[in-house]
């Protein structure tokens, strides 16, 4: 929300813009890749029926790997904005796998990527790269977050 204030000052007109800060400073939103230990996520060959697991692989500037992070918490490929992460079935066992699947508004593809780069959705935990594995190919999983570069990401244009 921006609300904008105009006041009237003796030799002319001042403007002063006052911004709400977001439900929490520390969310990060926007367009781009998701990476970590110098990979990418990457929806495999632009799958997206749904159930598809979702892979590192060495960031080549594909679409596949574009992502749009929204104020409404999910994370929606950039080139099928009808998808979302989403963690099957709601499960949050550790090492349930992150896949594609039609944006339902569930509580299973609620995101929170916040500024020291923990990505963590229902229950807490969070999106993890398996003993921080740099394999193309390596699936994303669930599991109790620890603060370890395998489950550190960055977010960019």
């Amino acid at each position: 929300m921006k609300l904008l204030k105009l006041a009237l000052v003796p030799f002319g007109f001042a403007c002063i813009a006052f911004h709400a800060a977001p439900a929490s400073a520390t969310e990060v939103y926007g367009t781009g890749t998701l990476q970590i230990l110098g990979k990418c996520v990457d929806d495999p060959g632009w799958n997206v029926t749904n159930g598809t697991i979702v892979q590192l692989y060495d960031c080549n500037g594909g679409s596949n790997q574009t992502w749009d992070l929204l104020s409404d918490g999910t994370i929606r490929p950039a080139f099928n904005t009808n998808k979302c992460l989403d963690l099957p079935g709601g499960q949050t066992n550790n090492g349930t796998l992150i896949q594609i699947y039609d944006c339902n508004g569930g509580a299973n593809q609620q995101w929170n990527l916040d500024s020291s780069g923990t990505l963590k959705g229902s229950g807490g935990k969070c999106v993890d790269d398996p003993s921080g594995s740099t394999s193309n190919g390596t699936q994303l999983q669930y599991y109790d977050c620890n603060g370890g570069s395998n489950q550190s990401f960055s977010f960019g244009g």
